[in-house]
């Protein structure tokens, strides 16, 4: 006779065996679930993003821990940390000059963590770096991050140089972890506190876009003004969507691997088409979006009939994007959160956010 599953158990083996379009329902379902309690739990959202550095902080610490205490760097990404480093730099530098709060103590720690591991890598555990693993080119993600940086970047008072710098750290930090995917993808196994640091990245950056996403519900959008105007503010809101999606596929098989107590053999499907997907996407649902908040903010000079047209076509272009980024996608978990993520920007533009009738006429 065998003994009764556990109730986590018995609810994983019914998910796997349903359709497709009924396990993408379920992961937006279980999204929004989730970012009902944290707003319930949750009373100051900027504690969140303390958290995402805090669990971010606590994954590198995994690493310092697997390369003091193996003496091995075997499965570790350098051009991961490397772009961690760059970001972080330059997410450094723009915080002294713009803003200067508890993120940058907490950036500060973590750039002088990330450093410490690509020193041991470098140099002490030069000789079990799996170098021809590692093979993800770096211009994939570098090259459009400066490019859509130069274009897209705040509309704020500051110098244009350092807009820039904190564009491109917004966008760079967004793709940072495809090396590290890559390296897994590469080698078939995935080593025990390596899984356990790509983990906590990804529940740093849940944390994160769950603190953006509930800034700009309670602010009815207003927050949107407050970033700035143009495509930058949904700029920022999408590549923190592009980032959670990237390392969900990783959660999600990390997740089921825990319930077989094996991580090591992780199925993760990561390629330079998804990458570059994932900027196309961004910048063309950028236009789409921006072009509609515009058509908003002028409605009074809009008729109606025209106003339905523009709201027709901009939807359009989001489902078609979230279709042709869908054939990239390797599980319906990646699936589900690009496309909550569109129906999340399509609700903002039927409340008419992030523009209200009284600023609308303001901004006039």
């Amino acid at each position: 006779m065998r003994p009764p599953k556990r109730p986590i158990q018995a609810v994983s083996t019914w998910v796997r065996r349903q359709p497709p379009k009924v396990k993408a329902f379920l992961a937006v379902v279980s999204g929004m679930v989730a970012l009902v309690l944290l707003r319930a739990v949750v009373h100051d959202h900027d504690n969140l993003f303390v958290a995402a550095e805090a669990v971010h902080a606590i994954g590198i610490s995994v690493l310092i821990y697997k390369l003091m205490k193996e003496r091995t760097c075997a499965g570790l990404s350098l051009k991961s940390q490397e772009l961690t480093a760059i970001f972080l730099a330059v997410r450094l530098y723009c915080s002294f000059v713009m803003e200067y709060d508890i993120h940058t103590i907490l950036d500060m720690t973590s750039l002088a963590t990330t450093s410490w591991v690509i020193y041991m890598i470098r140099f002490k555990l030069r000789s079990s770096y799996m170098e021809d693993k590692d093979n993800f080119a770096l211009y994939y993600v570098v090259g459009p991050c400066a490019i859509l940086a130069l274009l897209i970047h705040p509309s704020t008072s500051h110098h244009i140089v350092n807009r820039i710098a904190w564009a491109f750290c917004v966008y760079l930090e967004a793709v940072s972890v495809l090396p590290q995917l890559r390296v897994m993808q590469n080698t078939k196994i995935v080593e025990p506190f390596t899984a356990h640091y790509v983990f906590a990245l990804g529940v740093a950056r849940f944390l994160s876009c769950a603190h953006w996403v509930l800034q700009v519900l309670d602010t009815r959008g207003h927050l949107l003004v407050a970033l700035g105007y143009g495509l930058w503010p949904s700029m920022v809101l999408i590549s923190e969507i592009v980032q959670t999606f990237i390392l969900a596929d990783f959660c999600y098989y990390y997740v089921k691997s825990l319930q077989y107590a094996d991580l090591y053999e992780l199925n993760l499907k990561i390629s330079n088409r998804s990458a570059m997907g994932s900027f196309i996407f961004m910048y063309k649902t950028c236009i789409a979006w921006s072009f509609y908040a515009r058509t908003l903010r002028k409605r009074q000079m809009v008729s109606n009939g025209q106003s339905v047209v523009v709201k027709f076509l901009v939807e359009k272009v989001f489902i078609q994007e979230y279709l042709t980024l869908s054939i990239s996608c390797d599980s319906m978990i990646s699936r589900a959160a690009v496309g909550s993520g569109l129906l999340y920007l399509i609700r903002c533009g039927k409340d008419d956010i992030p523009f209200s009738q009284t600023q609308s006429s303001q901004n006039l």
